[in-house]
């Protein structure tokens, strides 16, 4: 990679987590896409970078999974966001 490094896991394999305890329910889906986003930025970093991608794909597919409980709440307590949270997802 020129003038580039790879983006290292924050802490336990975990790519940017955040606590969603006490949000909204469609800030709980705006911090699960960006940690899902985040996720696969840094899972294609390392893939180009020619490294070991294992770990990074089983922490997307993580955080792929962690979209759909917030993405049930918005659809059932926000039904005029449905369309949009289903676009963006």
């Amino acid at each position: 990679m020129t003038g580039r490094q790879a983006v290292k896991p924050t802490c336990s394999g975990q790519y940017g987590r955040h606590s969603t305890s006490s949000r909204r329910p469609d800030s709980d889906l705006s911090v699960a896409l960006a940690d899902h986003r985040r996720a696969m930025l840094v899972r294609e970093e390392i893939r180009l970078a020619g490294g070991n991608w294992d770990a990074a794909r089983a922490e997307s597919h993580l955080t792929r999974s962690a979209v759909t409980a917030p993405l049930l709440r918005v659809r059932l307590l926000l039904p005029e966001a449905t369309v949009t949270a289903q676009h963006a997802v």
